[in-house]
């Protein structure tokens, strides 16, 4: 975690040896209304990914990436710590 400008940036990357492709689900997923998550692979970008994504059963998925590796960055408010 590094934080800039009032931010809390969380990096996290996840390496599949082997995989041709990826996907991540998130069992506990819910983001606060000022929070944003961005995935990332070497081919693509899914950016701006809000609480507009949240729902009742606290579960998301991300789409399946190319590769055997994808990056995830959440940015939050340093006000609102993780």
């Amino acid at each position: 975690m590094i934080e800039e400008n009032g931010i809390q940036v969380y990096s996290l990357t996840l390496i599949a040896e082997g995989a041709l492709n990826l996907s991540v689900q998130v069992n506990q997923f819910k983001l606060s209304d000022n929070s944003s998550l961005a995935i990332y692979t070497k081919y693509e970008l899914t950016d701006s990914i809000t609480a507009k994504e949240n729902n009742e059963s606290n579960v998301w998925a991300t789409r399946v990436y190319q590769g055997n590796e994808v990056s995830i960055v959440l940015k939050t408010p340093t006000s609102e710590k993780v």
